[in-house]
């Protein structure tokens, strides 16, 4: 059955406005997190009251990119996309050696305490030169 008005079938019309639907949810989904823009993981209490960040690598990018936190909070970069991906502290072609994720795949994680304030670049090693970069300060508390 066809759309007087466009001539495309009903079915096409319908598969559009799932579309359309299923992306509006996923944007109103990506708006919980915190001022940085991670999500961040509760953790049981603690005495240090350290928190933990989540940075989603998708779509080639780091999300957010940007993160400020401090000293003793810990960062967990989850792969979300179908592609191979590293973490790797330093900028693309020179890693400073403070981690190394090394190969992450599809839903694979990379955990990383921040024990001393600064600030720390890090870039994907298969993709950092064409823009995948992140930085991470850190501060006393």
């Amino acid at each position: 059955m066809s759309c007087r008005r466009c001539n495309t079938t009903i079915l096409a019309h319908l598969h559009v406005m799932f579309l359309c639907f299923t992306l509006a949810v996923m944007m109103l989904a990506s708006g919980c997190s915190d001022d940085n823009g991670a999500s961040e993981v509760v953790q049981p209490p603690t005495n240090s009251g350290n928190k933990m960040y989540i940075v989603a690598i998708q779509n080639y990018l780091f999300s957010p990119a940007g993160l400020n936190i401090a000293v003793g909070d810990t960062v967990r970069w989850d792969n979300i996309s179908m592609t191979t991906h590293t973490t790797t502290s330093g900028t693309p072609g020179n890693p400073s050696g403070v981690w190394d994720s090394g190969d992450m795949k599809n839903g694979e994680s990379f955990i990383f305490v921040f024990e001393n304030a600064g600030e720390y670049p890090y870039y994907c090693k298969y993709y950092g030169e064409a823009g995948m970069t992140g930085l991470i300060t850190v501060i006393e508390k």
